[in-house]
């Protein structure tokens, strides 16, 4: 008799949208385990014997940005969608600030310090969701597991 195993992941999707009257654009960011994030953009056009309806402008280029996504997270993609070396600098930003204001902000100075252990190893011009590398680094085993 085999036991199967099921493992759950949980991903979220975000969604923004800009547009005018013709035209939609859609940035769909992606968000994973261990701090992988991948954007895809997208954008329709509305054909101008049609009325504008905004949903429908939507939907088509948020379809266009999630299908631009599938390739690259089945190949592993880490091409950047937000630098590392910029997401530490506005890290540092918000944590200066926030010491002027008197604010502990443990957790942003934790992932910082993760951020930076990723530059560290030669990442800070991969995409934010290179952060997989820096956990990977530091355990024993596979951090995608």
């Amino acid at each position: 008799m085999s036991t199967s195993t099921t493992t759950t992941t949980a991903w979220t999707v975000e969604l923004r949208f800009d547009e005018d009257t013709d035209h939609t654009q859609a940035l769909a960011v992606l968000s994973g385990p261990g701090g992988r994030e991948l954007r895809g953009r997208g954008q329709s056009r509305r054909n101008p014997v049609d009325r504008p309806v905004s949903r429908i402008g939507e939907e088509v280029a948020a379809a266009r940005a999630l299908s631009n996504l599938a390739p690259r997270i089945v190949q592993g993609d880490y091409a950047p969608g937000f630098f590392v070396d910029h997401f530490v600098k506005d890290m540092g930003i918000a944590l200066d600030e926030a010491a002027r204001m008197q604010l502990a902000l443990p957790g942003l100075a934790l992932a910082r310090q993760l951020y930076v252990a990723l530059q560290a190893q030669g990442h800070g011009r991969d995409g934010t969701q290179a952060l997989i590398l820096a956990l990977e680094a530091m355990s024993p085993g596979d951090a995608r597991d």
